[in-house]
Order: structure tokens, then C-alpha cells, then sequence
């Protein structure tokens, strides 16, 4: 019994922190495209599309 209770802990450990590590990296995917978004301004694409 000890030795189920240790592996379905150790189990469920690795499972939470697989999907902590999962959200983190959405959310770190999610600033980015927000950052990349934002540095990029929309002015100068218009003003070029204009120009051509």
C-alpha cells in the first residue's frame, strides 16, 4: 500500500507540474505575440501600402 501511495503521488506530481509548465508556456507564447504585435506599428504599413 505505502509503495502504491508513493508512485501515485510521485505520479500526479509529475502530472501537475507537466501542465503548470504547459500554461506557463501559452502564456509566455501569448506575450510575445502581444509584444511582437505592438512593436510593429501599424502606421508605417499603411504609410507603405500608400506609397506603392
Amino acid at each position: 500500500m505505502h509503495s502504491q501511495a508513493v508512485i501515485a503521488l510521485g505520479a500526479f506530481a509529475i502530472f501537475f507540474v507537466g501542465i503548470a509548465l504547459t500554461i506557463c508556456l501559452v502564456i509566455l507564447k501569448k506575450m510575445r505575440q502581444q509584444n511582437a504585435h505592438k512593436q510593429t506599428p501599424t502606421a508605417k504599413s499603411s504609410d507603405n501600402q500608400k506609397n506603392h
